[in-house]
């Protein structure tokens, strides 16, 4: 279930909206709040709230936010796109938020892994893509999350196999998935959430290239 936060003045476009959103992403949390663990900001860009300003506060705390401007006012799109927005959407066309919401989807449904269910016996599939880091711990691993930590029996070596280029040791006991990391302090890196991690030696020029090449991207 996806965390959204939707910025509209416009109840009656806001219904329509959210019966879009609901078809595409099924059913959704509606923060009235910001935070790192909002999946997806829909804002307007002109009213009470200027969707715009808000997009830039937004961006400094969580580089990764995921932004979808929805507005009728066409002319400000290239003033908009200065955040670096998911997708820009008019109101008077709707099919546009619906491939909007149908990319953002599309960005989500990427590998997957199994994670056990706590106080169960039972297994769910975790997309990577959730993944902030991953810490060894004698025969488990904790598999953190922006929301939930899972605890699982396997080594680090065995969880490497499913990960894509997105991630990288930063020591032998942690594996860290760049795209939530947001800068390094001498020896320690520090992600979204404000959790620290230790860079050893032998992985310090490693991470910072990877911590470069993400900036060059954006």
């Amino acid at each position: 279930m996806f965390n959204l936060y939707i910025l509209e003045d416009d109840e009656n476009f806001k219904k329509k909206e959210k019966q879009l959103i609901h078809n595409i992403l099924g059913e959704c949390n509606y923060d009235q709040e910001i935070s790192n663990k909002i999946d997806l900001y829909l804002l307007d860009i002109y009213g009470e709230v200027n969707g715009i300003e808000l997009a830039s506060k937004i961006k400094k705390h969580n580089q990764n936010a995921q932004i979808i401007f929805v507005t009728s006012y066409d002319a400000l799109v290239y003033e908009a796109m200065r955040t670096f927005p998911f997708y820009f959407a008019r109101k008077s066309h709707l099919e546009e938020l619906e491939y909007a919401l149908k990319e953002f989807l599309a960005s989500q449904l990427v590998k997957t892994m199994k994670v056990p269910i706590a106080n169960t016996r039972e297994e769910m599939d975790l997309s990577i893509c959730e993944i902030v880091a991953i810490e060894k711990y004698h025969n488990y691993c904790d598999i953190h999350t922006k929301n939930s930590t899972f605890h699982k029996r396997c080594s680090l070596k065995e969880i490497d196999q499913d990960l894509d280029d997105h991630f990288i040791y930063v020591n032998k006991g942690v594996i860290v998935n760049i795209d939530y990391m947001n800068k390094i302090d001498k020896d320690v890196l520090l992600d979204d959430f404000g959790q620290c991690y230790s860079i050893s030696r032998s992985k310090r020029k490693d991470v910072i290239k990877m911590m470069i090449r993400k900036k060059v991207k954006k």
